[in-house]
């Protein structure tokens, strides 16, 4: 009888990362071969028989020689450019084991956010419904024992979005899950890849879990798509990410025509309490200190997210434009947000005066929007 120690660097270098399903997979199947099975706390391969190491986030740091370690098996996404290698075909079609996480427990008992992440992670139904990253493998449903005893459909699929008819089969699994479809979830270790306002309005629509559901997008949103994602918010919190200078053919254009539309967006988003966090492309900006606008935008857009009530919300929203939210920042940081202090945040004031003086006024006076004629316009 051997030992196998299953190694998850990124549970150890993150900790409150997603299980890795890999990890569970092996886990299962080897028990199933009486192997003594253990989660690794660490890379020891020599303590152990056999020795598998995973990585999904390539943050560059890896350990050395691992090719010629005898009894090491790795792999993940960090190790093929975000491209899944896919198993043996049995240990892909396991149902995954994620008793195997029960000593990370502790890790997670710091909040209760923490703890329901967890408990989340721990219940679910986890599965990978594409093997290439492009079509459903045949024999995902193997990963399945019996839906109804879940109500978390847990997808690790780095492509999702992308995947041929992932949605509708997405939108069946859930029926499957418990006695009642409605208490039925998704969750994603991955940001959902998003190409199309359509399809971005269908998967907001599938109920998705608090913690694990984002939705990706590459260019600048119609305003009437945003007002729908509010409306499809339900009680879980949907996040949503998207590049905003991927389309823009200069920063002119971004000044003057994207920037006040994403303003709008984010005085929008926020008395709706749907999560919108900004991305960037890191060569786009020519000027140096454009970043900080967008860093801004971002630490506004979920600054209201956990108010208390809506009564409250509607009362901070009478009065609380961009100025009001830096003039209650520390004039020097003394914890890390996404723009630390008023200093920084009068340097983003005075670069839109100069480019853009309309939405300058804007960041005083804005504090609501409306949907007019499919476009946000000041309340």
């Amino acid at each position: 009888m051997g030992t196998l120690g299953l190694y998850d660097e990124d549970a150890e270098r993150y900790i409150h990362t997603v299980f890795n399903l890999e990890i569970m997979k092996c886990a299962a199947y080897y028990k199933k071969k009486r192997e003594i099975v253990t989660l690794a706390p660490s890379f020891c391969p020599d303590k152990y028989s056999n020795f598998i190491y995973r990585k999904d986030y390539n943050d560059g740091d890896f350990p050395s020689n691992l090719s010629n370690i005898p009894n090491l098996r790795f792999g993940g996404l960090a190790f093929s450019n975000n491209n899944y290698i896919s198993l043996n075909e049995k240990i892909e079609a396991t149902v995954p084991d994620t008793s195997i996480y029960e000593v990370t427990k502790r890790r997670f008992s710091s909040s209760g956010l923490w703890e329901d992440m967890y408990i989340t992670m721990r219940s679910a139904a986890h599965l990978r419904l594409s093997l290439d990253g492009i079509n459903i493998w045949s024999n995902f449903e193997k990963q399945l024992d019996n839906p109804k005893r879940y109500n978390t459909l847990f997808l690790h699929d780095y492509t999702l979005g992308s995947i041929r008819e992932d949605y509708e089969i997405v939108k069946d699994l859930l029926k499957e899950f418990k006695q009642n479809p409605m208490e039925a979830r998704i969750a994603a270790k991955f940001p959902i890849q998003i190409i199309s306002e359509q399809q971005m309005l269908n998967w907001a629509s599938l109920p998705s879990s608090f913690n694990f559901f984002t939705l990706a997008y590459n260019g600048i949103i119609p305003d009437e798509v945003i007002y729908e994602l509010a409306q499809h918010n339900y009680s879980f919190g949907k996040k949503l990410e998207y590049d905003i200078t991927s389309a823009c053919y200069n920063e002119e254009i971004f000044f003057h025509e994207v920037l006040p539309q994403i303003f709008k967006q984010i005085i929008f988003s926020r008395s709706h309490r749907l999560k919108i966090s900004l991305k960037y492309d890191e060569d786009f900006f020519k000027e140096k200190g454009w970043n900080k606008i967008i860093d801004l935008f971002n630490s506004y857009a979920v600054s209201l997210y956990d108010s208390v009530s809506k009564e409250k919300l509607k009362l901070i929203l009478k009065d609380d434009s961009l100025y009001s939210f830096v003039k209650k920042m520390p004039e020097k940081a003394t914890l890390k947000t996404y723009i630390t202090d008023r200093s920084k945040a009068r340097e983003v004031f005075n670069l839109i005066r100069e480019k853009n003086y309309d939405l300058f006024t804007d960041f005083y006076e804005c504090h609501q929007v409306e949907l007019i004629g499919g476009k946000f316009i000041n309340a």
